[in-house]
């Protein structure tokens, strides 16, 4: 009696855990096909999206690329003693990269034999002005500096290629002007629309048109990862200021090319990358394009640029005022004056070392 009793209540029970899970099955099942056709919806939303950014850069190929050319710099070096040759990157001093250091570094500098020695370098740039059939590209100074021979070819095509005159450079901020003269006027879609870098926020896609490695003409997507970088050392050579820092891939060859918004603008000039290989890393900068139109016009019109001066040195490591300093001197924000030049132009005016210049006319001074 007692194990009749249990087998029915076993049954009872089994019978309605059946019962519950196929009512649970059927509740799932009515609120998956309820959510079907919700899901549906919101993927064809997402792939229309999706679409629609795809298009999005396609349209700035298609806007840009005409603008961007391949550049052949090429110099020839006479001498009668041996001389060394430095590869132009820069090695991080950082830990992470110390294994690797001393393999690398071996192939930092190397003898060459006395004699002509001739140098081939690549990079890249855009027409920013056309007269005629006269067309004004912007590129690296680094790029085309002490060439004898430059050639610029428009896409992957040889016979798209013309010999260029170097117009003016200016090593103070990596800017040359290249001038070539096509066989017919220069269309309209070959000059690329110049941006405001000013604007330029972080977060903000970036996308990088230029020749890198030799491959031929190439685009490549990421966003600006940082504004107002100072950079030492870059390609063993140079220090920047005031450089646009983007994860889109840059690597040689690239610069000179343009770096463009989501709206085919020119925000900045492809220039430089920090990398313990020589190749991107994701690390690379771009000179703001206003840099570039601060001296184009100059450039354009004497070959050379000339600049006021202040006669005002500050201390390399006041990039900011410390808060110390700031309640100090009673300031929010400032440049800190370490030296001034005897008879300059600031001394005449009256400013003095340890003065915080906190404005220029309108504009609120924040650094050095």
């Amino acid at each position: 009696m007692l194990r009749l009793l249990r087998t029915t209540e076993g049954r009872i029970v089994l019978l309605a855990l059946a019962l519950g899970s196929l009512a649970l099955g059927i509740s799932i099942r009515n609120s998956m096909e309820r959510q079907q056709p919700a899901v549906a919806a919101q993927s064809a939303v997402d792939r229309s999206a999706l679409s629609q950014m795809e298009r999005a850069f396609e349209s700035i190929a298609e806007e840009v690329e005409p603008a961007v050319v391949s550049i052949q710099a090429t110099r020839v070096e006479r001498s009668s003693e041996p001389r060394s040759r430095r590869f132009f990157f820069r090695f991080p001093d950082d830990e992470f990269f110390a294994p690797f250091r001393d393999f690398f570094r071996r192939f930092e500098q190397f003898e060459m034999e006395p004699g002509p020695f001739v140098d081939r370098s690549s990079g890249s740039g855009f027409i920013v002005r056309a007269e005629g059939k006269t067309a004004y590209i912007l590129t690296n100074e680094h790029v085309v500096g002490g060439a004898t021979r430059v050639k610029v070819r428009f896409g992957d095509d040889e016979r798209n290629e013309f010999p260029a005159t170097i117009v003016g450079t200016d090593t103070k901020t990596d800017i040359a002007v290249l001038k070539i003269t096509l066989d017919q006027p220069v269309p309209p879609n070959r000059v690329a629309k110049l941006g405001d870098s000013s604007t330029v926020r972080v977060g903000q896609w970036a996308i990088a048109i230029g020749n890198p490695l030799g491959v031929g003409q190439t685009l490549t997507v990421g966003v600006v990862s940082a504004k107002n970088r100072e950079v030492n050392g870059v390609q063993g050579i140079r220090s920047y200021r005031d450089m646009i820092q983007t994860d889109a891939s840059i690597n040689p060859g690239n610069s000179g090319g343009p770096l463009v918004d989501i709206q085919g603008r020119v925000i900045g000039i492809n220039t430089a990358i920090a990398s313990p290989i020589g190749v991107s890393v994701g690390i690379g900068f771009a000179i703001p394009i206003n840099t570039a139109k601060a001296v184009l016009d100059s450039l354009i019109k004497t070959g050379t640029v000339t600049r006021g001066w202040l006669g005002v040195e500050t201390a390399s490591s006041n990039r900011e005022l410390s808060p110390e300093l700031a309640e100090y001197y009673g300031v929010k924000a400032g440049a800190l004056v370490d030296r001034v030049t005897p008879g300059g132009p600031a001394d005449r005016a009256g400013i003095q070392a340890e003065d915080v210049i906190i404005q220029w006319g309108d504009k609120p001074i924040r650094n050095f």
